[in-house]
């Protein structure tokens, strides 16, 4: 029955309704469900070598079909921290316990900074990204936990610890969740950025501060763009904007054309974006960056961008007929706007 049921159903479906088969199936305590499930994972000294979003292991279950193990924890497990985190250890070295743990952070998020502070220095580098990626406070597709908004400084501990942690994957999360910190406190994300670039900073702690900043880099926030050596000038000038239509079609392209020079003695690092104001349902206008280039301009030389704008149809984004517009943003200043119309 289950299986019939399964290809009409999307993801997060399917693997509730595998949860809950396991639920009314097994006549036996939660302990044992759990002990039976972690009998099921493939074996530690396998999983090192295969991914964690792929069915690769050959002595047990690893990868996506670990989720519905997971998702009963999230949902039956909430009267059993302490067997519902043995199993979220186990299984999230094979998949990710992000979204599982995030009833409990609701729960008891003090018992579970706790756990997490002896999971951090874990050495599976699974376990380590939970300790980051479990406490976002704004995880895609993630239960919202309250409280994680309100005690910042206390994510900011465990990302301080995580920070030079060995694996691009756990410096990853770390860098993704500083970014979720820069739109609830924007100044906590910042002095914590500023203090992490002080000293003799290695090229991974930069990729983690840059990575964390590009969401206010698109925005032109100025202390953002100072912390990575942007800086206004007026040496720096936009010569020439042009587009090559003032009217497009849904599905067709307009090239942008700009000229940007040094007319100072110095060269300067530039982050150059175009602006496009999107038309939105109700008239108004949403602006939305977009990246052209970051590079150095030498003193006295000039930079000739030709890009392709291109309006297909996507699912992410409904067109609205009528006017646009397009700036060119350096350094975080915008340019005067360019209107066209999508007709």
């Amino acid at each position: 029955k289950v299986l019939a049921t399964l290809p009409d159903l999307e993801m997060k479906d399917r693997v509730r309704l595998i949860t809950d088969t396991f639920h009314d199936t097994l006549p036996i305590s939660y302990k044992k469900k759990i002990a039976i499930f972690n009998q099921t994972l493939a074996l530690d000294n396998e999983i090192e070598s295969v991914s964690t979003h792929e069915q690769g292991a050959k002595t047990g279950l690893n990868g996506f079909l670990i989720w519905p193990f997971l998702q009963y924890i999230e949902t039956y497990g909430l009267d059993d921290f302490d067997t519902s985190f043995k199993g979220m250890y186990e299984m999230t070295k094979r998949f990710t316990a992000e979204f599982a743990i995030r009833p409990f952070l609701q729960c008891d998020d003090k018992y579970v900074f706790r756990v997490l502070e002896q999971w951090k220095k874990d050495p599976d580098k699974h376990v380590r990204r939970l300790c980051s990626e479990g406490i976002r406070p704004i995880l895609p597709w993630g239960l919202k936990v309250k409280s994680l908004e309100q005690t910042l400084p206390r994510n900011i501990k465990m990302l301080e610890y995580l920070r030079d942690d060995s694996s691009q994957y756990v410096r990853t999360s770390v860098a993704n969740h500083l970014k979720d910190i820069s739109a609830i406190d924007t100044g906590l994300m910042l002095s914590t950025c500023k203090s992490w670039n002080q000293g003799n900073v290695s090229k991974e702690r930069q990729w983690v501060i840059r990575r964390a900043s590009q969401n206010l880099l698109k925005k032109g926030h100025p202390e953002a763009l100072r912390l990575h050596g942007y800086h206004t000038s007026s040496k720096i000038e936009l010569e020439k904007f042009t587009l090559s239509n003032n009217k497009v079609k849904e599905g067709g392209k307009l090239t942008l054309t700009c000229t940007i020079k040094n007319h100072g003695l110095k060269d300067q690092k530039v982050l150059i974006d175009y602006v496009i104001g999107y038309l939105k349902k109700d008239g108004s206008i949403s602006p939305k960056p977009f990246r052209l280039r970051d590079t150095q301009l030498l003193a006295g030389n000039q930079l000739l961008i030709v890009k392709d704008i291109h309006f297909k149809r996507v699912t992410t984004r409904k067109h609205y007929k009528g006017e646009h517009t397009v700036a060119i943003q350096i350094n975080g200043k915008k340019s005067q706007q360019l209107p066209f119309v999508l007709i």
